[in-house]
Order: C-alpha cells, then sequence, then structure tokens
C-alpha cells in the first residue's frame, strides 16, 4: 500500500515539474509540445508500471 502511495506522489511530483518547464518554455512551441509527449510518454510507463504490480 505505502508503495503505491510513493509511487502516486512521484508521479504528481514529475507532473508538477513538467507542467512548470512547460509554462516556462511556453514561447518555444517545440520545446512545448516535445514536454507534452514526453509526459504522455511518462504516463503510459506509469500506467504499464502499475499494471504489472
Amino acid at each position: 500500500m505505502s508503495l503505491l502511495f510513493l509511487s502516486l506522489s512521484t508521479l504528481i511530483a514529475i507532473l508538477i515539474r513538467t507542467v512548470k518547464v512547460v509554462f516556462m518554455n511556453d514561447r518555444l512551441s517545440v520545446i512545448h509540445k516535445h514536454g507534452n509527449l514526453h509526459t504522455l510518454k511518462n504516463i503510459r510507463l506509469f500506467n504499464k508500471f502499475i499494471t504489472t504490480v
């Protein structure tokens, strides 16, 4: 149970950091798109991790 909570809090921290980076680089649309793609990739990996556990 605590492992699940730990991984969820880690995911939230990563998402917050990604959102901050995306907002900081908002003027550069290329990095903005790259950030979004990166976030989607992270969420997919995390979902895979959840299903394996």
